[in-house]
Parts: C-alpha cells; sequence; structure tokens
C-alpha cells in the first residue's frame, strides 16, 4: 500500500512537473523574442519578466479554478482567440517598430507591455484550473510549480534570447514579432484540430 501511494505521488509529481514545461513554453519562447529586441537590458529585466510570467502562470489557474465548470464552455470557444488577438497585436507592433527609422528599442519595457504578454501566455493555464482535478487536491503545490517553472524559463529565454540578437541584429526584431503571431497561430491550430 505504501509503495503504492508513492509511486502515485510521484507520478502526480512527473504530471505537474510536464504540465507546466508545457504550460510555460509559450511564455519561454515570448521571452526569447523579447531578449531578441531589447539587447541593451541586463538582469533586472529578465527578473521583471520572469515575476510577471511567473506570476499570471500562478494565478491563472487559480482563477479558472474559482470560476469552475459554469464557464467551461463559453472560455472553451474563445480562449485561443483571445491569445491569438494579444500575440498577434504585439508582433505586428514589433515588427513596425523595425521598420522606423532612428528608433531604437527602449532599454526598459512598458509595464503595460509585459502585463499583456503575461496575459496571452498564461490563458491557457486558466484552462487548466478549469479542466484539471489535481489542483483540487494540491492547488497550492501545483500553482507553485507552475508559476516558479515559467519565471526560470523566462528569466533563461530573456538571455538565450539576447545572446541570438546580438548576432542577428536589427533584424531580430521582425523575426521576433512573426515569432509572436506564429505562437497566436499555433495556439488556434492547435485548439481547432482538438476540436475536430
Amino acid at each position: 500500500m505504501k509503495n503504492f501511494t508513492k509511486k502515485a505521488i510521484i507520478l502526480n509529481l512527473i504530471t505537474l512537473l510536464a504540465l507546466s514545461v508545457a504550460l510555460a513554453s509559450d511564455a519561454f519562447a515570448v521571452s526569447v523574442v523579447t531578449g531578441f529586441s531589447h539587447k541593451n537590458s541586463g538582469r533586472t529585466m529578465a527578473l521583471i519578466l520572469a515575476f510577471y510570467f511567473g506570476l499570471f502562470q500562478t494565478l491563472m489557474p487559480v482563477a479558472g479554478w474559482i470560476t469552475g465548470k459554469y464557464l467551461l464552455n463559453l472560455f472553451s470557444n474563445i480562449d485561443h482567440w483571445i491569445a491569438f488577438v494579444l500575440l498577434f497585436a504585439v508582433g505586428v507592433k514589433m515588427i513596425w517598430g523595425a521598420f522606423k527609422k532612428n528608433e531604437k528599442n527602449p532599454e526598459t519595457l512598458k509595464k503595460g507591455y509585459i502585463i499583456l504578454l503575461a496575459l496571452a501566455t498564461s490563458i491557457d493555464a486558466f484552462a487548466v484550473g478549469l479542466t484539471f482535478e489535481f489542483l483540487l487536491k494540491g492547488i497550492i503545490l501545483s500553482i507553485t510549480v507552475i508559476g516558479a517553472i515559467t519565471a526560470l524559463l523566462t528569466y533563461c529565454g530573456f538571455f538565450l534570447g539576447k545572446k541570438f540578437g546580438e548576432f542577428v541584429g536589427r533584424k531580430a526584431e521582425i523575426f521576433g514579432g512573426l515569432i509572436l503571431i506564429a505562437i497566436g497561430v499555433k495556439i488556434v491550430v492547435e485548439h481547432l484540430l482538438n476540436e475536430g
């Protein structure tokens, strides 16, 4: 019985870690893109990104859990479109900025911009809060692990993007904008395929 319990706990932890990495993947990709286009920013910017991305990934499952099953069908019909619109808008803005002459990227991102990205990449975490029953049994552990992994991957992703951005130069903004749009498209396509 004890062995069975231990195996169940290990299995649940593996599931939680896998889920956390999956939820953090979009945040990681976006932080890499942000590093591309803000090569002059340093550790402070990376920490701010990690904080907000981790915070939203922590809070959104709780918001989904509190919302409950009542809005599951309604939300599942529009969540992917919300994420797509937000990422598309930010991606287009980044590409547009790359073509503006004599305009340098600010060393720090505006808080509203960071929150927009954090929201766009954490919408799937809201859906997880609606659908994953194990959150009911260990919601504190679940959201802590999800938030911590997202923050860590975001922090690392920013410096990864910064490193590659130095080689790519100004074109990094265009590339980054296209990646954001691609992430939005991926979210919509995945949802439509799962629906079919």
